[in-house]
């Protein structure tokens, strides 16, 4: 499971990150491929990321910067 964390920056705004998400293996390079998410709620987070698990699954999410 990813842990989701708290950020305050400093105006006090509120920032939700979700750091080293596995999206599978880049093709080019053979190492794991990873995403950050960070959104101003916590729910969005949580939707970002079970939006990138069915991606992952269904094998239609893709390292950043690699070929169609």
């Amino acid at each position: 499971m990813v842990k989701i964390t708290k950020i305050v920056l400093k105006d006090g705004t509120v920032r939700w990150r979700a750091r080293g998400v596995s999206v599978g293996k880049d093709p080019r390079t053979g190492k794991r491929a990873r995403r950050t998410i960070t959104k101003p709620a916590k729910k969005a987070v949580e939707a970002e990321l079970n939006k990138l698990g069915v991606a992952v699954s269904d094998g239609t999410c893709r390292a950043r910067g690699t070929p169609i």
